[in-house]
């Protein structure tokens, strides 16, 4: 997907904090952890050295007790667990 179909996916009030999306891994050989693989990219393409986390669904993708990841359910997305540990966990990152 194109950023701006990406934008379009969440509520018109979060599109302009949809500011980028991670670069294609290539899939051969396939990385053990593809997701975290894409993030990775994303932060040596733009030597980004600022705190960060990841929301995803797909737990399997990410090393075990990675712990920039907040998972969400997949059939359920964000609800209001999920914003609670969001908000937690960049409160956390803003006081470092």
């Amino acid at each position: 997907m194109d950023l701006e179909d990406l934008q379009h996916i969440f509520s018109a009030d979060l599109h302009h904090r949809i500011i980028d999306k991670c670069p294609l891994v290539p899939w051969e050989p396939e990385p053990e952890f593809w997701r975290h693989a894409e993030i990775m990219a994303w932060i040596t393409q733009e030597k980004y050295t600022g705190p960060w986390l990841a929301l995803d669904d797909a737990v399997s993708e990410f090393p075990p007790d990675f712990e920039q990841l907040v998972i969400c359910e997949r059939e359920i997305g964000i609800n209001e667990a999920v914003i609670n540990e969001l908000t937690t966990r960049v409160e956390s990152c803003l006081k470092e």
